[in-house]
């Protein structure tokens, strides 16, 4: 079993939508999966929620929890995967508790700006660095008609020795309202842009899979 947190204490940085496709494709591999929700606003829920409203139910289990002793009793469940979407808040303590029994910890980023920089280093430095829990940013959210934005924030992560994903999630229509429609990008109809937003996290499956041996 590995376990997967998505975190960022910054808010919309697309952190449910992750987790909800990554779950997808590693679902669609054949693993047993779970999506845990400690946010209290339980926006996995919301999202299981429209996918059995509008007949596409997802490939995965779903759960919602904050309590610490359910999140260490994970380990002992028979996932194959479990992927935990993390509180926006750094202080929140359940999220701490998700980071700290980690196998890999993803943060979205959808910017190297400093409203964007500022809040993910600091998740990194009193989060993750002290649970010794291995991480990389994912570029989130990147406009697919900009070709400088990918590099630039690349650079400015590689400045500050922080570890980046190669691969990297673009803004597709397809994305911005699939938990209206409770559609992950495994479903997704075979337009040409939706066909690219799949593939982004295809992608980013098989890398992350690679980093944890599987």
């Amino acid at each position: 079993m590995k376990i997967i947190v998505v975190a960022n204490q910054k808010g919309g940085e697309g952190k449910t939508t992750l987790a909800m496709n990554l779950s997808a494709h590693l679902a669609e591999r054949q693993h047993r999966v779970l999506a845990v929700d400690v946010d209290p606003q339980e926006s996995i829920a919301a999202w299981d929620n429209a996918a059995e409203r509008t007949g596409h139910p997802l490939g995965f289990d779903t759960a919602a929890t904050t309590d610490p002793e359910t999140l260490k009793a994970l380990r002992s469940t028979d996932y194959d995967y479990i992927v935990i979407d993390s509180a926006g808040k750094l202080g929140n303590d359940v999220t701490a508790h998700a980071v700290a029994d980690a196998d890999f910890v993803l943060l979205p980023s959808t910017s190297a700006a400093d409203m964007n920089l500022l809040p993910l280093v600091e998740t990194i430095e009193r989060t993750i660095k002290p649970a010794g829990r291995s991480y990389a940013v994912v570029l989130n959210r990147l406009d697919p008609r900009a070709i400088t934005d990918e590099p630039e924030a690349r650079a400015t992560f590689n400045q500050l020795d922080i570890p980046v994903m190669n691969s990297a999630i673009r803004s597709y229509k397809a994305h911005q309202t699939a938990s209206g429609t409770g559609l992950t990008s495994d479903r997704y109809a075979r337009t040409r842009s939706e066909v690219k937003a799949t593939k982004d996290f295809q992608d980013l499956t098989n890398e992350l899979l690679a980093k944890l041996g599987a």
